[in-house]
């Protein structure tokens, strides 16, 4: 899911505005981040995260849009979009086994769209309550989708409708049943590029009011600077694509801008996950030469 705001007379209590039509499907930037994990999955070898559940959520013309749409980029640009939208998942799941080990045994999806994680979970997620967080209507259509396709949903899989327009993210989780006085993790990924600034703010200081040992682990878009010709193209060819569907790129932060904001939220630690250190790790010596470009970059803040 992606969440967007408008301008607001009273800034500091602007809420993110879901995108989603309320009797719609999800976005279109969701569903292409599914069937994005899917190629990874299928089209790359030795794959560092495997996803195949949520492309089978998708429409099937929403998939043939999907390839028209890649099929604009070169291949260079094709595969770095495609790493793009399944290293943030790598990082987050090798985040959980030690988060498990301290005692937390709540995860929060922020935006989840067509998010599979909690079908994913290890033995040990059994122990484990996933919140998926999103509007109402697309959770609807989710789950009828995941009906439809006769998945049995995981017991400790909640979903917490929240409408952004109206309800407060952290009120929306107390309804669902979230344990405020337990650490929880939580990903926000594919969210703020399309906030304002001042909505990422009062995001950012909502999570921040979570219990200790809480972390987040963002996506985020830096600047393109016209250093990297993959992340030029990405941004150039994608933005039309998105602008269409009623969203638009509107959040570029720097590392250093965004750990300023994070820090000012009231986090008390932030860990950057750069790219050299993350295609060192999953992506050295691979034969296909794949690797990450600055089209994207994460963040784990820890209260």
């Amino acid at each position: 899911m992606t969440l967007q705001t408008e301008p607001n007379h009273e800034p500091a209590t602007e809420q993110p505005r879901t995108s989603y039509h309320a009797d719609r499907e999800p976005s279109f930037t969701a569903m292409w981040h599914a069937c994005l994990r899917n190629t990874h999955a299928t089209a790359h070898a030795l794959p560092v995260f495997t996803d195949t559940r949520s492309v089978q959520l998708v429409p099937a013309d929403v998939r043939e849009r999907v390839r028209s749409v890649m099929d604009g980029f070169s291949r260079q640009t094709a595969d770095a979009i495609v790493l793009m939208s399944v290293i943030r998942y790598r990082v987050l799941t090798e985040r959980l086994p030690e988060a498990n080990d301290r005692g937390v045994r709540q995860l929060v999806i922020l935006g989840a769209g067509l998010d599979t994680t909690a079908f994913a979970l290890p033995a040990w997620g059994n122990d484990w309550r996933v919140f998926e967080v999103d509007h109402p209507a697309t959770q609807d259509w989710k789950r009828a989708q995941i009906a439809n396709v006769g998945w049995r949903t995981p017991p400790n899989l909640v979903f917490a409708p929240c409408d952004f327009e109206t309800q407060d993210l952290l009120s929306a989780l107390d309804a669902a049943g979230f344990d405020r006085m337990r650490p929880a993790v939580v990903s926000l990924f594919g969210v703020i590029v399309y906030l304002t600034l001042d909505a990422t703010r009062t995001t950012l200081r909502q999570l921040a009011g979570l219990a200790a040992q809480s972390e987040v682990t963002i996506s985020y878009c830096p600047p393109p600077d016209g250093t990297d010709s993959v992340a030029m193209e990405t941004r150039r060819k994608a933005s039309p694509t998105v602008d269409a569907t009623g969203e638009s790129f509107i959040g570029d932060y720097r590392e250093s801008e965004l750990e300023s904001l994070v820090r000012e939220a009231g986090f008390s630690d932030v860990i950057h996950h750069p790219l050299t250190m993350l295609n060192a790790r999953y992506f050295n010596g691979r034969p296909d030469r794949l690797r990450l470009h600055p089209i994207e970059q994460l963040l784990t803040a820890v209260v």
